[in-house]
């Protein structure tokens, strides 16, 4: 709540309106890494030298993973099922 306080002059109506639209989730993501990028910004600012922001904030940030679909669960399962078919456990 402290994040959102700092940000916006009225968080508690905002938090309403992302509640109501049911995208809550997506509003608190926003938020923290907009707290993140002000971190990555004030140690940059403060720290780094012969460096761009862009380039140190690409350093530093951790890889986006990409979402998980159906697709590619159905592909490994299909993967690890095939390499389980010639597996037998008698065999020596």
């Amino acid at each position: 709540m402290d994040l959102c306080a700092k940000r916006y002059a009225s968080p508690f109506s905002l938090l309403d309106i992302y509640i109501e639209m049911g995208r809550l989730d997506e509003f608190v993501v926003q938020v923290w890494d907009a707290y993140e990028e002000d971190k990555i910004f004030e140690i940059w600012l403060h720290k780094v030298d012969g460096k761009s922001f862009e380039s140190f904030r690409e350093s530093v940030m951790p890889t986006r993973i990409e979402p998980i679909t159906s697709e590619m669960v159905t592909v490994t399962v299909k993967e690890s099922r095939s390499i389980l078919d010639g597996f037998s456990p008698d065999r020596r």
